[in-house]
């Protein structure tokens, strides 16, 4: 659902879209949504991330394994900028330069930079 409603591929949605996703399919958009959806965004910028959505609707179950994937994540992503980049793998290959960083990024992603999902994708395989 979130992935669908996330046309720009952002790895985000405004509490607006959701309303409005969530209305084109038919449903009447609960009195305590807005309230739930405060409570789901984590860093109170008006916008739900991938990784808020997933913690919010995932099965308990489910989610001791998320929380092993956000872990991972957060490590790699320390400044919370919802990609991994060249620089921030520094940490975890001090060894190799910048270039060679770009070029392992660029072997996995095209971009460059790797997001959340890609990232889901990667650790999945």
């Amino acid at each position: 659902f979130f992935r669908a409603c996330d046309e720009a591929g952002r790895g985000m949605l405004t509490i607006e879209e959701l309303k409005a996703a969530v209305t084109a399919c038919g449903v009447a958009w609960p009195d305590d949504m807005d309230r739930a959806l405060a409570r789901m965004d984590a860093n109170h910028k008006g916008e739900i991330t991938y990784e808020e959505f997933l913690a919010a609707t995932l099965p308990r179950s489910a989610l001791a394994k998320q929380e092993y994937v956000l872990a991972a994540w957060h490590a790699f992503d320390p400044q919370r900028q919802g990609v991994i980049s060249a620089a921030d793998l520094q940490v975890f290959f001090p060894a190799l330069s910048t270039k060679d960083r770009q070029r392992m990024l660029r072997e996995v992603v095209e971009s460059g930079e790797l997001t959340f999902q890609e990232f889901e994708v990667l650790v999945a395989s």
